[in-house]
């Protein structure tokens, strides 16, 4: 039992990881994974509350699952 809960704990660290670069640095980030620009202030705040709020909220779920 203890090694999933260490796999899940890894994977919800991921997310949390992903969620932060891509909420404080969404330029960056999609460089990074897809190696695209962004040419709006539109498309930051999208990629930004898209992703950096879906793996933020993936994240969450998987540290409360942790805590039950």
């Amino acid at each position: 039992m203890a090694l999933d809960k260490a796999f899940v704990m890894i994977v919800a660290l991921a997310f949390l990881l992903f969620a932060i670069v891509f909420i404080v640095t969404p330029e960056y980030a999609l460089t990074l994974t897809t190696e695209q620009t962004l040419n709006s202030v539109t498309a930051i705040v999208d990629l930004r509350a898209t992703y950096g709020g879906l793996f933020l909220a993936i994240a969450i779920l998987l540290f409360w699952l942790l805590a039950k």
